[in-house]
C-alpha cells in the first residue's frame, strides 16, 4: 500500500517507481469505478448509477443522427420491405376479433412474414378462438413473447413462430440482443428463407435509420411517391392503418395489392387513432437516442418501430453499428489513454489552468474521432471514459488524502506500539 509514497517528490523517482505508482493509482481508479457499477445495479444504490447518467445525457448518437438525417434524404438506407401496420386504431373491446380479420385480409396479399408485436393472456376475450384459428392456418406468422407477460395465451404454436421483444436494459434503447430467438432476428431470417446467418456478436448497437416521424402516409403525396418508387431504397417506412385495412379502404388496399407481395408486415401499436392528439399516447413508447433534444430525453418511439429498425439492421449488415467498444483493443487503447494522461498529472503537471485545457483537447478530440467513426457506422461507447478523464485530477487528490490518512494511521499505530 506504501508504494503510493509521496509522488509529488517526482525528481527523486526513477522512471520504473513513477511507473509503479502510477499503475497502483491506476488500478485504484478502475476498482473505484467497478466499485460504483457494481453498487448500481443493486437495490437503491441503482438510482445513482453512473453509467445511467452518463448514457442518458452524455450520448454522441444525437449529435450523429442530427446531421445524418439530412444525408439519409438524399441517400435512403431502408430497403423497403418492411410495412408497420397500427394497431392502434382497432377497438379495443373487440381487439382480438379485428386483429384476426385484419390479419387474414393482409394475408391475401402474399406476405412473406407477417410480425404481430403483442402480448396475449386470458382465454375469455372476444376474438380468441378466431385468432387461435388464424394463427393456427398461417405458417409465415411471429408472435412477440416477452418473459414479463404472466400466463401468456397458448396457441398451440411451435418455438419457431414465437420471437423474444424483451430489449436489453438502457436508459435509452441502444443495443439488440444478436440472439437468433428475437422478434427482428426471426422475421429478417423468414424473409430470407430461413438462410439468415446467426450474427457474430453478442448484441449491436442499433443505428435508427428511420425516426418515429419517418413514415409514408397512405392518402399523402409521399405515400404516391413510395408506390412509384417501392423497389428502390427508402428514407421512411410504409405505415398502414389496421382499421382501413378492416374496412376495405380503396387507397389502402391499393397499396397492399401494388407492395404487399415478398414483404414483412409489422403489427403493432404506432399510437391510438381514437384520441386528439397521437403524440399524446404514451403506450409502448421508449426512449432512444435518436432525439431532437440533447439531455431530458422523452419517451418518443414506439416498441414496434425499434424492432423495425433492428430488422432493417439484420438484413443489412453495411447499415448496423459495429460495435468496437466490446472488442479488447478498444479496451486496451482507452486504458492506455487514461494512464498516460494520469502519469502526465502526477509527474509532469504544469499547473491547473493547462491540466484544465489538456483535459478539454482530450475530451474535445475524443468527442471528434468517436462521432467521425459513427459516420463510418462504426460506434464507440465512451462516456465512462470521458467522465474518467474529467475527474482524473480529483481521483489524484482523493488518493493523496487516502494516502495522507493511511500515514497517520501508521504514525498513531507506531506511538501506541
Amino acid at each position: 500500500m506504501f508504494i503510493l509514497l509521496d509522488h509529488m517528490n517526482q525528481s527523486k523517482k526513477s522512471l520504473k517507481s513513477k511507473l509503479k505508482t502510477t499503475f497502483v493509482y491506476f488500478i485504484g481508479m478502475i476498482l473505484l469505478f467497478k466499485t460504483i457499477d457494481y453498487l448500481a445495479e443493486k437495490p437503491i444504490f441503482n438510482l445513482f448509477s453512473i453509467e445511467n447518467i452518463i448514457v442518458n445525457d452524455f450520448s454522441l448518437n444525437d449529435l450523429h443522427y442530427k446531421n445524418a438525417y439530412k444525408d439519409r434524404e438524399i441517400n435512403p438506407s431502408l430497403s423497403g420491405r418492411v410495412v408497420l401496420v397500427n394497431s392502434g386504431s382497432l377497438d379495443k373491446d373487440s381487439f382480438r376479433l379485428q386483429l384476426a380479420k385484419t390479419t387474414a385480409i393482409l394475408q391475401t396479399f402474399q406476405p412473406s412474414v407477417i410480425g404481430i408485436d403483442h402480448t396475449f393472456s386470458g382465454e375469455k376475450k372476444l376474438g380468441t378462438d378466431s385468432l387461435k384459428q388464424v394463427f393456427k392456418n398461417s405458417k409465415n406468422i411471429i408472435l412477440s413473447i416477452n418473459d414479463l407477460e404472466s400466463q401468456p395465451l397458448k396457441f398451440g404454436l411451435n418455438n419457431s413462430n414465437f420471437g423474444s421483444t424483451k430489449l436489453i436494459e438502457q436508459v435509452s434503447i441502444r443495443r439488440y440482443d444478436s440472439d437468433s430467438s428475437t422478434f427482428a432476428y426471426k422475421i429478417a431470417n423468414k424473409l430470407n428463407k430461413n438462410k439468415l446467418k446467426p450474427l457474430d456478436s453478442p448484441s449491436f448497437f442499433i443505428n435508427y435509420l428511420a425516426k418515429s416521424e419517418d413514415f409514408f402516409e397512405v392518402g399523402t403525396d409521399d405515400s404516391r411517391f413510395y408506390l412509384k418508387n417501392h423497389y428502390s431504397k427508402q428514407n421512411k417506412f410504409l405505415q398502414l392503418d389496421a382499421h382501413k385495412i378492416l374496412l376495405k379502404d380503396s387507397q389502402t388496399i391499393e397499396m397492399l395489392r401494388e407492395v404487399g407481395k415478398n414483404k414483412v408486415f409489422l403489427i403493432g401499436h404506432l399510437g391510438n387513432t381514437k384520441i386528439f392528439d397521437i403524440h399524446d399516447d404514451r403506450e409502448d413508447r421508449l426512449r432512444v437516442p435518436c432525439d431532437i433534444e440533447l439531455s431530458q430525453r422523452k419517451e418518443n418511439m414506439f416498441g414496434l418501430q425499434i424492432h423495425a429498425n433492428a430488422i432493417e439492421n439484420i438484413l443489412n449488415p453495411n447499415m448496423r453499428f459495429y460495435a468496437w467498444t466490446d472488442s479488447i483493443y478498444c479496451s486496451i487503447i482507452e486504458y492506455i489513454l487514461i494512464f498516460s494522461l494520469l502519469f502526465y498529472l502526477m509527474y509532469y503537471s504544469m499547473g491547473k489552468i493547462v491540466n484544465v485545457i489538456l483535459l478539454a483537447i482530450s475530451t474535445l478530440t475524443l468527442l471528434y474521432i468517436v462521432l467521425w467513426f459513427m459516420t463510418k457506422n462504426i460506434y464507440l461507447e465512451i462516456g465512462l471514459t470521458l467522465l474518467e478523464i474529467m475527474i482524473l485530477e480529483d481521483v489524484i487528490e482523493f488518493f493523496d488524502s487516502l494516502q495522507d490518512y493511511l500515514i497517520k494511521i501508521k504514525g498513531l499505530w507506531k506511538r501506541k506500539a
